[in-house]
């Protein structure tokens, strides 16, 4: 094939896909508007085993529900070397609700309790849904009159 001819068909092939999407990016729009975030409130600490991940505040002062809330538990320390915890056979940390279960299974297989860090992050709906659908010099004009 001729290189002109060549050079041809490329520069239409791209000026095809830029045209779709123009088009594409023109007319898009979203079935359903989503809320977003609008506020976010983040507590981290530590907690005894079968103790209570606290509700984090948010900057009004009111308490977040828990329905609002995601967290996660770790072991604060894990030894290594000659203390209790070199001698265990498991350790264990999960959560149930927001009480924690944090403790390590010795030699003897006797549960002892532990200690773990908690990260907790609520997170607020906006109110209103933010608009989707691309605005149009017709509707600022009318919406100025």
């Amino acid at each position: 094939m001729h290189p002109a001819k060549r050079f041809f068909y490329v520069s239409l092939g791209i000026m095809a896909l830029a045209v779709a999407f123009h088009l594409g990016a023109m007319s898009g729009s979203t079935a359903v508007q989503t809320p977003v975030p609008s506020e976010v409130a983040v507590l981290t600490g530590s907690v005894l085993d079968n103790g209570t991940i606290p509700l984090p505040i948010y900057a009004d002062g009111t308490v977040a529900p828990e329905s609002e809330c995601r967290w996660i538990v770790s072991p604060k320390a894990i030894a290594l070397g000659t203390s209790p915890l070199s001698e265990a056979e498991s350790m264990h940390c999960s959560t149930e609700g927001r009480t924690v279960r944090v403790y390590f299974i010795d030699g003897w297989h006797t549960a002892k309790p532990g200690e773990a860090n908690y990260m907790i992050v609520a997170t607020r709906q906006s109110p209103s849904p933010i608009a989707t659908q691309p605005t149009t010099w017709g509707r600022i004009k009318a919406e100025r009159r």
